[in-house]
């Protein structure tokens, strides 16, 4: 299985990735455009995805706000963020 970049023929071009949890689409996004608006680039192609592993869901325990309920995003009584 090839990385996505040498699938699509990029494998010389700036390539990078970005984990920080659930903002890594947002941060792929604004490094994009700061890029292109620098000059650094003419076009990106850009993306995230996040997946809820033991370690994912471990760092938000350290946190303290991991709900030890059922998730209710809107309930005004609700418990941590997830």
């Amino acid at each position: 299985m090839q990385a996505i970049p040498q699938h699509i023929g990029l494998e010389e071009s700036f390539v990078t990735t970005i984990s920080t949890a659930c903002s890594s689409a947002a941060n792929a996004i604004m490094l994009g455009a700061r890029m292109i608006k620098s000059g650094q680039l003419d076009r990106v192609i850009v993306g995230g995805t996040d997946c809820l592993s033991k370690f994912t869901l471990n760092g938000f325990k350290t946190l303290m706000i991991q709900s030890d309920t059922y998730n209710a995003p809107f309930d005004e009584n609700r418990k941590g963020s997830i």
